[in-house]
């Protein structure tokens, strides 16, 4: 799979002004706004807002830790020999994912593959 490159992380919320939160990457560029959402009386907006940023700002780290277990599991076969296989799924990485891994699902909608 080839890698997957986005604005440096880690990002961060950035600036509020009245509706809508920055989230910017490494350098201090804006990489997405969140715009105050229409919610419910029982949620403030700002306090909905506040979490897609934080959602957003923790996207690229929760990616690279999709990457880094995604063929964490493993057993050794009969000949000794350690096998990877996916958490999720549990099939080998030689066989690649079972169409349904959601593992693979996310990666692959992260990293605009098909999913």
């Amino acid at each position: 799979m080839p890698k997957f490159t986005c604005s440096p992380g880690p990002f961060r919320a950035g600036a509020h002004r009245s509706c809508e939160v920055e989230i910017l990457d490494a350098n201090g560029c804006e990489v997405a706004r969140v715009v105050y959402p229409m919610v419910n009386r029982e949620l403030s907006g700002c306090d909905v807002q506040e979490a897609n940023a934080a959602l957003l700002a923790s996207a690229p780290g929760l990616l690279m830790a999709l990457q880094d277990v995604e063929w964490g599991g493993s057993y050794r076969d009969e000949g000794g020999v350690e096998v990877h296989t996916c958490p999720w799924c549990g099939r080998e990485k030689d066989m690649g994912h079972d169409w349904s891994c959601g593992l693979a699902m996310v990666i692959a909608r992260a990293t605009g593959g098909v999913a």
